[in-house]
C-alpha cells in the first residue's frame, strides 16, 4: 500500500517512501514528465524531475496536493469527487433555477490545511453544477458553492442521494449511450458492415454505463511546495510539459495556481485548485488504493472510462477575498 497506516489526520496520507519503492527511478526514467498529477506514478514524476534537475530554487509556497483513491471513502468529509457529498439531511439540496436538484461535483476539505489559507466560512468547500454542460468550461454562474462544518449530524445517504438525482444520472446515461451508439456507427461506415463482429448491443451499453456511474474517487493528501521562481530555468530542459515541475498541476490546497490560459488573476488569496482526473495507465497503482495497472489504456474516446474531466483535461481555480468565494475555469 502507499498509503501511511499511522495518520491522525483527516484525510488519509500518502507514503512517499513507499511511492520510491514501488517505481525505480531507473526502471522508469523513459516515462518520466511534468505529469497532471491524479496518481502515486504522477507525483513520483514531478518530485524525481524537480531533484534531477535542480527545481527546487527560490521561495517556495507550501501546498496540499492530492492523488486519488478510487471508491467512496470510509469518512464522508474528506475530499472527493463524485459519490456520497457531506449534506445534512435537514438542508435543503440545491436547485437550478428550473427547480431541478443541483448536480454534486466535489468537495475539499481543508482541516488538514489550515496553515495554508486564511480563516474560512467552513470546513468543507462543495461544489455543484446549475448546468449540465457549461460548467466545464470555466462559467462561475454555472456553479453553486456551498460550506458545511463538520459535525456530528446525520447525513443524506446513498438511496435519499440516488433518488435526488435519478434524473441526473439518467441524462447521464442517455449521453454516452449516444456517444458510444455513434462511436459504433463511425466504425461500420469505416470497417464496413461485414466486418463488425457484433452489432451494436444498447441494452449491454446501457447496463454497462450505468454501472460505472456515478464515479467517484477521494484524495489522498502529500504535502509539498510550488516553486514559482523556477519556471523559467524549467524551460531549459529537455523533460516532456516541464513547466508542470516547478508548480504542480492537479487537485490541491494553498500553493501556485497552475494556469493553462491566460486569464486574469482571481481577486484575493487562492484557496485550491480542483483539476480533471486521469489516471496514469500502465504502471502499478494507477489509483493509490488500487494496484492493479491500468493494462488497456485509452479508450475510444481518447480517455480512460475511470476519469473524471473539467472540459479538455482542466481545472477551476477558487479563492477568497473578504469572505468572498470567487472561481473561474480553464481548460486546454
Amino acid at each position: 500500500m502507499l498509503i501511511k497506516s499511522n495518520t491522525t489526520k483527516t484525510h488519509e496520507e500518502l507514503d512517499f517512501d513507499a511511492v520510491v519503492q514501488a517505481y525505480p527511478a531507473h526502471s522508469y526514467r523513459h516515462a518520466l514528465d511534468g505529469s497532471h498529477v491524479t496518481s502515486p506514478f504522477h507525483i513520483f514524476s514531478v518530485e524525481t524531475l524537480r531533484d534531477q534537475h535542480h527545481l527546487r530554487g527560490g521561495p517556495a509556497t507550501p501546498t496540499d496536493v492530492f492523488v486519488w483513491a478510487i471508491g467512496e471513502p470510509e469518512r464522508r468529509d474528506v475530499t472527493k469527487v463524485g459519490g456520497l457529498p457531506y449534506w445534512p439531511t435537514h438542508q435543503l439540496w440545491p436547485e437550478r433555477p428550473d427547480g431541478e436538484p443541483c448536480q454534486f461535483l466535489a468537495q475539499i476539505n481543508f482541516t488538514d490545511s489550515t496553515d495554508l489559507v486564511p480563516e474560512l466560512p467552513g470546513d468543507i468547500l462543495l461544489v455543484f453544477a446549475k448546468d449540465s454542460d457549461e460548467w466545464m468550461w470555466g462559467r462561475a454562474d454555472a456553479l453553486h458553492l456551498a460550506w458545511q462544518k463538520v459535525t456530528p449530524q446525520p447525513l443524506i445517504d446513498s438511496t435519499i442521494y440516488r433518488d435526488l438525482m435519478s434524473n441526473s444520472i439518467e441524462k447521464d446515461i442517455h449521453q454516452q449511450l449516444d456517444m458510444h451508439r455513434e462511436i459504433h456507427r463511425i466504425f461500420q461506415d469505416h470497417m464496413g458492415q461485414a466486418s463488425m463482429k457484433t452489432q451494436f448491443d444498447e441494452d449491454a451499453e446501457r447496463n454497462q454505463i450505468a454501472n460505472k456511474l456515478p464515479f467517484c474517487c477521494y484524495g489522498i493528501r502529500h504535502r509539498t511546495f510550488d516553486y514559482p521562481g523556477a519556471l523559467t530555468a524549467s524551460k531549459s530542459i529537455n523533460v516532456k510539459q516541464s513547466r508542470r515541475l516547478p508548480i504542480i498541476e492537479g487537485t490541491k490546497i494553498g500553493g501556485a495556481a497552475f494556469t493553462v490560459q491566460d486569464s486574469e488573476p482571481l481577486p484575493g488569496q487562492l484557496l485550491c485548485q480542483l483539476a480533471s482526473v486521469q489516471a496514469a495507465p500502465r504502471v502499478s497503482y494507477p489509483w493509490a488504493n488500487r494496484e492493479q495497472a491500468l493494462m488497456s489504456g485509452r479508450g475510444d474516446d481518447g480517455i480512460h472510462s475511470q476519469s473524471w474531466l473539467i472540459g479538455d483535461m482542466g481545472s477551476l481555480y477558487f479563492s477568497i477575498d473578504n469572505g468572498m468565494v470567487y472561481v473561474n475555469g480553464e481548460s486546454y
